[in-house]
């Protein structure tokens, strides 16, 4: 969910090609049924409050906001107190198809930190960013080409879960991130049982995706709610790291 400052685009976990790493591998290579496209209509829409956990350790909390605005656009925005202390939003078609994302860091007791303000518009990307050192960096200017098809990395977890999913389907995609630009992304539905949270017991699937950067690789498993419209129930980071919903309303 794009809920920890150091999981989306800002750090790497580097992984062997095995197990899921090889199998979301051949995924990549079969590609994706033609025509399909994440559907921000299959989410429910409204806020959703989840606990930051390695092991039993909270390491703290982020507040999710997805919300259908007059233009049938979708707004996702996010704010993470704790170990990841920071904010994002994200503007998008009911597609998937990018508009707009900012993203600013907060360390504790500080202001909030400008990343990124970016926007999508005529195949291109544009903006500009700030790397995180030195402080007081100079902004870079962001301009870059938009690949058909791309989505914004702060919301990869809410396009895989907007989509017919059924055991078995392997998908692929695309993820825009400033500091990385374009990088591709294979994923693969299986049945994720009945899970426990802090807001419940929920059936689940569970998609396993990974994202193939310039960096290294990044794998990420969401467990989604299979009644409609869908939640994030829980997502696993490359770090160890869990999000477990604790309210949603």
């Amino acid at each position: 969910m794009a809920c920890n400052f150091v999981m989306r685009g800002w750090n790497t976990v580097r992984l062997r090609m095995t197990g899921y790493a090889a199998l979301l591998a051949v995924t990549a290579a079969m590609g994706s049924p033609v025509g399909e496209k994440p559907n921000a209509m299959l989410l429910k829409s409204g806020e959703f409050v989840f606990g930051d956990f390695r092991g039993d350790t909270e390491l703290g909390r982020s507040r999710i906001t997805i919300a259908r605005k007059a233009d049938g656009q979708y707004l996702f925005s996010n704010e993470v107190i704790g170990h990841a202390a920071q904010t994002w939003t994200a503007v998008a078609g009911v597609d998937f198809e990018p508009v707009a994302a900012v993203l600013e860091f907060r360390g504790e007791g500080e202001a909030h930190q400008p990343i990124f303000d970016i926007h999508y518009k005529g195949g291109r990307v544009t903006g500009s960013r700030r790397p995180r050192q030195p402080p007081g960096a100079a902004p870079i200017l962001v301009d870059d080409a938009a690949e058909p098809g791309v989505i914004d990395q702060r919301i990869d977890w809410a396009s895989v879960m907007a989509r017919k999913l059924k055991i078995g389907l392997m998908f692929n995609f695309q993820v825009y991130d400033p500091a990385i630009a374009t990088s591709a992304g294979s994923a693969m539905v299986e049945d994720g049982g009945r899970i426990h949270v802090p807001a419940g017991d929920f059936d689940t699937f569970k998609i396993t995706y990974q994202i193939g950067k310039k960096t290294g690789s990044e794998r990420y498993v969401v467990f989604a709610s299979k009644a409609l419209p869908r939640i994030l129930v829980r997502e696993d980071f490359p770090d160890g790291v869990s999000s477990m919903l604790e309210n949603a309303s």
